[in-house]
């Protein structure tokens, strides 16, 4: 059994794979590290913990998804046919999905305060 280590936002992750496996591995860290950062970039203050949690419910929702890089209509009902025809501009369409994902988790946790500060009003 081989080991990689993995860096995302500055912590080391040491993580086991079968021999052989290794440089999947990473490439698999660095789209994970690709997303939290855009996730932090986006404005998202959130624990390492809640970062990876997050990132893992995007990535479930891709693979959920018919056929790999397809993008559910629902979410493109908006954009402009040429956009989304071109399959080249599929990154900005990701970008674009994650910031809706960040303002509404962003606007989550406005809510919740909101909450928090009513209940000790109580």
């Amino acid at each position: 059994m081989a080991t990689v280590d993995l860096t995302v936002r500055g912590r080391v992750y040491t993580v086991g794979c079968a021999d052989g496996e290794e440089a999947d591995v990473r490439e698999l860290g660095k789209i994970v590290g690709k997303k939290i950062d855009m996730l932090v970039a986006g404005g998202l203050q959130a624990s390492d913990a809640h970062l990876l949690l997050l990132v893992s419910l995007m990535l479930a929702e891709e693979q959920s998804f018919e056929k790999p890089g397809e993008v559910p209509a629902d979410l493109l009902q908006d954009a402009p046919h040429e956009y989304v025809a071109d399959q080249t501009t599929q990154g900005r369409l990701d970008e674009e999905r994650l910031q809706d994902l960040v303002g509404r988790i962003q606007d989550m946790r406005k809510s919740i305060d909101d909450l928090a500060r009513s209940l000790a009003k109580l």
